[in-house]
């Protein structure tokens, strides 16, 4: 009888062992998961902080300039570094209307792509009203009538077309 004890006592202790095996490595391969998901999940948060910050380092230097003269917006590649020129992508362009609200235009097809010199046409009925434009990492320039991000020469660009 007592031999027969003892031989349940191991087996218990296997049976155990092997619970604890059963549970403990999938708890630690969603362990790992998890850790694995927070790594690529901060990598991608700064890779897009890095992206946002680096395109309003390159409009502010000229990569390109905005200038906004009240009827048009002149994105304009002024700074004479060797650097390639960047690209702008603009995913909405907003105004503000007569009662303070500010509403998208939508006569422009989105999202415009914004990659050498060019001038961008405003509707008549924006014109001397201030504007907002959005890129498609998320900066938002506010613009004047008559004032420019990025280093702008008026009289270098004045017949820019």
């Amino acid at each position: 009888m007592v031999k027969n004890r003892a031989l349940s006592n191991v087996l218990s202790i296997i049976i155990l062992i092997f619970v604890i095996l059963l549970v403990f490595i999938p708890f630690l391969y969603y362990l790992n998961n998890i850790s694995q998901n927070n790594t690529v999940k901060t990598s991608i948060v700064n890779n897009y902080v890095y992206l946002k910050n680096l395109q309003i380092s390159q409009v502010t230097t000229g990569h390109p300039s905005l200038y906004y003269n009240g009827s048009s917006i002149y994105a304009v590649y002024s700074n004479g570094t060797f650097v390639p020129p960047s690209s702008l992508t603009i995913v909405s362009i907003l105004y503000l209307n007569t009662n303070g609200i500010w509403l998208n235009l939508t006569s422009i097809k989105y999202p415009l792509v914004v990659s050498k010199g060019q001038v961008i046409s405003l509707p008549s009925y924006i014109q001397g009203r201030p504007i907002i434009i959005v890129t498609s990492l998320g900066n938002v320039f506010f613009l004047q009538p008559g004032s420019s991000i990025g280093p702008f020469c008026d009289r270098k660009y004045s017949n820019f077309h």
